[in-house]
């Protein structure tokens, strides 16, 4: 399995409502690749759905990540997720996730 995500950072503009994008993981490898896990240390600010944890050769799967804008009324957001699989290369990719005041 190799692993390759469409954007390294998201940006969610203005903190005024809830907002969701989408982040697309595809495996470029030549054997089904596993998404072992999404981390995620602001659960409450940013919330993660993932289309599937198996990705079949040259497949692509969506991860849905929902910005909640209660938590940055005061300054804006900063943070990451990783995105943890079975690629021996490179198994943990991370996603800067960004929100403006």
């Amino acid at each position: 399995p190799v692993i390759e995500v469409d954007s390294r950072e998201v940006n969610f503009g203005e903190c005024k409502s809830p907002k969701t994008m989408k982040v697309t993981i595809s495996n470029t490898g030549k054997s089904k690749m596993l998404i072992r896990k999404i981390q995620n240390d602001m659960p409450n600010v940013f919330t993660t759905k993932l289309s599937s944890e198996m990705v079949k050769p040259g497949g692509k799967v969506v991860l849905d990540v929902t910005f909640v804008p209660s938590e940055c009324k005061m300054s804006a957001i900063s943070h990451h997720i990783t995105i943890i699989s079975n690629d021996p290369a490179n198994s943990r990719v991370i996603v800067n996730l960004n929100a403006d005041k």
